[in-house]
């Protein structure tokens, strides 16, 4: 998320790597929160 957060770097350019690294699901989580496909990983969503 820090690579994301600084700009300077793609994303994209370091996927495949941390994919290894921390496993496809990890990543997959880690991606969705970047581009807001999922606000808060592991959290129920409610009506509220």
């Amino acid at each position: 998320m820090a690579i994301a957060a600084s700009g300077s770097v793609q994303t994209g350019d370091f996927i495949h790597n941390f994919n290894h690294i921390f496993g496809k699901e990890v990543m997959n989580n880690v991606v969705s929160s970047i581009t807001s496909d999922v606000r808060f990983h592991g959290v129920t969503k409610t009506s509220m």
